[in-house]
C-alpha cells in the first residue's frame, strides 16, 4: 500500500522528525512532510494546505501543542491533530483529548502512530461526508419546503442535481406499464418531460425490489435500453415512491456520466426525498380526486339545496314545537310541585302537631303510627324534590349559589339531618376533620353540598346494618405549592363517607349514577329507594368542577368521596366555629306578649294545620283567604309578622306584597313568604317582592316557628 500522505509536523528536532516519518514509512504511507517550529510558520503552512494530518511534538523552545490546537481552531480547518512526546504526562495528554486533540503517540511507542494516523483520517473522512450530507440536505429542505405541485417537483430535481453533483435527476409517475416523468433534471437545465416504458429498464427493479444502484457499468447491464445510451449514463441510483398502502405509485432516480461516489450518503438523502416527492404525489392525487368529487357533488348540491330549505322548514316547525314542549313541562312540574306540596304541609303539620299532643294525649300505638304517616310523607317530600332538582339540572336551570362556608360546620350539620337515623339503628356516626380543616372555610353552594352529603350519608346507614359504624373523613388533595406563600395554592377537598355496610360488586358501580337505577332492584327487595339520590350527588360535583369517587368491596363496606375544587391557604384563616351546630329550639311559648301572626292563605287544610300549631305555641291569628283580604288585614290590624302563600285567588302573594311594601304604614311588618312550588326563580321572586324569609311547602312547624321567632328578634 502507497498512500501520499500530507504531513504538517510540528517539531524542533531534525532526528524526531526523522523518525515519524520513517514511521509512516514503514506503516505503508508515502509521507509529504513540511516542518515548522513556530506559531507564524505554522499560520502560514495552514492558510497553504490543505493537509491530510498534523503531528505536534508536545514541548518545543518557543511553542508548544496547545498553542498550536489553538491556532487550528482558529482557521477554522478539521485536520486530525495527533500528539508526540516523550515525557508528557497522562494528565496533560487527556487534557488535550479534551481541549480538540485527536490521539498522543509516545516517541518511544511510534510504531503505532500509522494505526492512530489511519484512524483519524478515517474519522475525519466520515465527519466530511456528514457535513457535506447536513449541508445537501438543508439546501434540499430550503429549496422544497414551501412549494406543492409541479413546482415542487421541479424545484426538487434541480437541487438534488445541484447538491449531488449529477448529470441527471427524474421524478416519475407510474401510469399503467410507462413512467411519466413528473420533472426532469439534465446537465444544468430543465428538460421536456417524458414517457417511456418500463420493461427492461432500472425503473422495473426499483419498482419491484424498492431501490436499484448501479455504481457503473449500467448501460451494459441494460443494452437494449435507448435512453440510458442517450444520455450516455454510467451510473444509476433509483428509490421507489409508495402510497399510503405501500403501492409503488413512481420513482425517484439519478444517472451520471461517470461512476457514483459517496453511495451510502447519496442513497440516504435519496431516499429522505423520494419520501417526501412519495408524500406531495399523493396528495396531488388526493387533490384531482377530490376536485373529481367535488365536481360529482356540485350536481347533487342543488337538488339537496330544496330538500334542505325543506328540512329546515320542519326543524324550525319542531323546534317551536319543542319549546312548547319544554314550557309545558314547566307548567306540569310546577303544577304537580304545589299540587303534591300542598296536601304534604298539612300531612306532616298535622302529623308534627300531633306527635307534639297538641290537641291532646296520645296513646303509645297512636304515636307510633302518626310517625309513620310523617317518614312516609318525608319519604314522599324527598322524592318530589329529588325529581325537580334532577329536572332543574338536566335543563341547565339550577344555578350554584356559591358563598364561604365553614368546612367543620357544613359537615357537622350534614351529620345532624341523619342522627336520629342512625340512632334508631344503633350505628356509630362520626366524623374525621383534620385539624388543619376545623376552622377552615370553603367557597361552594352550601344547600347543594349540604345536600349531596346527606345523600351519602343517609344511603351509607342504610345500606350499614344494626350496630355497624359510619363516619365522614376529610382530606386533602394538594397541588404543587405556589412560589408566593401568601398566595392560595389550588387542589381538591375530598368529603368521603365511609361505612361498614354491605358493599357493592365491582359490575355494579357504574350503574350508581344513572338515575332510577338502583342495584336492589327486585320486586321482593329489601330497602326503599327511588335511585335518584346518587344522581343527584354526581351532578352536583359537576356542578362545582368536581366528581365523585366509589371504592367498595362486598361484605367489607364502602367509600363514597365527594371531590371539589379547593383553595388551599398556606396560612388558614382563623374561623370561630358555632357552640352548637344544631338548629336552634324555639321555645314552648314566647316570653313576651302574644306576638299577632296574620295567615294568608288559601287552603284550608294548610289554614288549619297553621292555626292550631301556631295557637299552641302562643301566638294570636288573623286569617286572609287572598292577596286583597291580606292587604286590608295589615292595615286594619298592623300584625307583628305575616305568613304570605305566594300562589292564592284575586290578588297573588307577589303581588300582595309589593303593596305592603308600597305602604309606609305596613311597609316594617316582616313577612315571610310560603310556595309549594319550588320552581328555579321563586325564591328570588319572593325576596324582589319584599319578602323577609321564604320556606316551601311542606313546611317542618317548627322551622316555621324558628323563623318566626328569629324574624320577629331582629325586628
Amino acid at each position: 500500500m502507497d498512500d501520499t500522505l500530507h504531513v504538517l509536523l510540528i517539531e524542533d528536532s531534525e532526528d524526531d522528525a526523522f523518525l515519524v516519518t520513517r514511521a509512516l514509512r514503514r506503516g505503508g504511507f508515502a509521507p509529504v512532510v513540511e516542518r515548522v517550529e513556530t506559531e507564524q510558520t505554522l499560520i502560514a503552512a495552514l492558510a497553504q494546505g490543505p493537509w491530510d494530518v498534523i503531528i505536534a511534538d508536545y514541548h518545543l523552545p518557543m511553542f508548544d501543542a496547545p498553542a498550536a490546537l489553538e491556532l487550528l481552531k482558529q482557521s477554522g480547518q478539521d485536520i486530525p491533530f495527533l500528539i508526540t512526546s516523550g515525557t508528557v504526562g497522562e494528565q496533560a495528554a487527556v487534557e488535550m483529548m479534551r481541549a480538540g486533540a485527536h490521539d498522543y503517540v509516545m516517541k518511544d511507542n511510534l510504531e503505532r502512530l500509522p494505526e492512530a494516523v489511519r484512524r483519524e483520517l478515517r474519522e475525519a473522512h466520515g465527519r466530511a461526508e456528514r457535513k457535506q450530507t447536513e449541508s445537501a440536505l438543508q439546501s434540499l429542505f430550503e429549496g422544497t419546503a414551501s412549494l406543492t405541485g409541479s413546482d415542487f417537483f421541479q424545484a426538487l430535481v434541480k437541487q438534488i442535481g445541484i447538491s449531488l453533483r449529477v448529470a441527471y435527476v427524474l421524478v416519475n409517475e407510474l401510469v399503467g406499464t410507462h413512467m411519466h416523468s413528473l420533472a426532469f433534471w439534465a446537465n444544468g437545465s430543465f428538460q421536456s418531460t417524458t414517457t417511456y416504458p418500463i420493461v427492461e429498464t432500472p425503473c422495473e427493479i426499483v419498482l419491484r425490489d424498492g431501490r436499484y444502484m448501479c455504481e457503473q457499468g449500467v448501460r451494459t447491464l441494460f443494452p437494449d435500453n435507448h435512453m440510458l445510451a442517450q444520455l450516455q449514463a454510467e451510473s444509476y441510483l433509483g428509490i421507489v415512491l409508495r402510497d399510503m398502502d405501500g403501492q409503488p405509485t413512481g420513482n425517484l432516480c439519478i444517472l451520471d456520466t461517470k461512476p457514483l461516489g459517496a453511495l451510502e450518503r447519496t442513497e440516504a438523502i435519496l431516499q429522505v426525498f423520494a419520501n417526501r416527492a412519495a408524500a406531495e404525489l399523493e396528495r396531488q392525487r388526493a387533490t384531482l380526486a377530490l376536485q373529481r368529487v367535488n365536481q360529482e357533488l356540485e350536481s347533487i348540491v342543488a337538488q339537496r339545496t330544496a330538500e334542505l330549505r325543506q328540512t329546515n322548514q320542519q326543524l324550525i316547525a319542531t323546534n317551536v314545537e319543542l319549546a312548547h314542549a319544554t314550557r309545558q313541562k314547566d307548567r306540569f312540574l310546577a303544577t304537580m310541585s304545589h299540587e303534591l306540596r300542598t296536601p304534604l304541609n298539612a300531612i306532616l303539620g298535622l302529623s308534627e302537631s300531633l306527635q307534639e299532643q297538641i290537641y291532646g294525649e296520645l296513646k303509645p300505638g297512636q304515636i307510633k303510627a302518626i310517625a309513620t304517616i310523617e317518614q312516609s310523607g318525608k319519604h314522599l317530600l324527598n322524592l318530589i324534590n329529588d325529581i325537580l332538582d334532577l329536572s332543574k339540572i338536566a335543563a341547565g336551570t339550577l344555578k350554584l349559589n356559591k358563598a364561604t362556608v365553614d368546612i367543620a360546620y357544613l359537615c357537622e350539620n350534614s351529620l345532624l339531618f341523619v342522627r336520629e337515623q342512625a340512632q334508631r339503628k344503633q350505628i356509630h356516626l362520626s366524623s374525621r376533620i383534620p385539624d388543619q380543616l376545623r376552622q377552615a372555610t370553603i367557597v361552594v353552594d352550601e344547600l347543594r353540598v349540604r345536600q349531596a352529603l346527606i345523600n351519602l350519608l343517609a344511603n351509607a346507614l342504610k345500606f350499614t346494618t344494626d350496630g355497624g359504624s359510619v363516619w365522614l373523613e376529610l382530606a386533602i388533595r394538594p397541588a404543587p405549592a405556589h412560589t408566593d406563600a401568601e398566595q392560595p395554592t389550588d387542589g381538591m377537598l375530598l368529603f368521603s363517607v365511609v361505612d361498614t355496610g354491605i358493599g357493592i360488586a365491582q359490575n355494579d358501580i357504574p350503574q350508581l349514577f344513572q338515575p332510577f337505577v338502583q342495584i336492589d332492584s327486585q320486586l321482593n327487595r329489601q330497602r326503599e329507594g327511588t335511585g335518584l339520590g346518587l344522581a343527584l350527588v354526581k351532578q352536583i360535583a359537576e356542578l362545582h368542577d368536581g366528581t365523585v369517587q366509589v371504592e367498595s368491596q362486598l361484605g367489607l363496606g364502602s367509600r363514597f368521596t365527594l371531590v371539589v375544587p379547593y383553595a388551599v391557604p398556606q396560612r388558614l384563616q382563623h374561623v370561630v366555629l358555632p357552640q352548637d351546630y344544631a338548629p336552634i329550639q324555639p321555645a314552648d311559648r314566647p316570653a313576651t306578649a302574644a306576638p299577632l301572626i296574620l295567615i294568608a292563605e288559601d287552603n284550608e287544610l294548610n289554614i288549619g294545620t297553621f292555626s292550631d300549631y301556631l295557637s299552641v305555641k302562643g301566638f294570636r291569628l288573623l286569617v286572609a283567604k287572598n292577596g286583597y283580604e291580606a292587604i286590608s288585614l295589615a292595615k286594619a290590624y298592623t300584625p307583628d309578622l305575616i305568613l304570605m302563600d305566594v300562589q292564592m285567588p284575586g290578588m297573588d302573594g307577589i303581588d300582595a306584597m309589593r303593596a305592603i311594601r308600597a305602604d309606609a304604614p305596613v311597609a316594617h311588618i316582616p313577612i315571610i313568604a310560603l310556595t309549594a312550588l319550588a320552581m328555579p326563580g321563586d325564591e328570588a321572586n319572593c325576596i324582589a317582592a319584599g319578602a323577609n324569609g321564604y320556606l316551601a311547602k311542606p313546611v317542618r312547624l317548627k322551622q316555621l316557628v324558628e323563623t318566626i321567632q328569629e324574624l320577629l328578634a331582629s325586628a
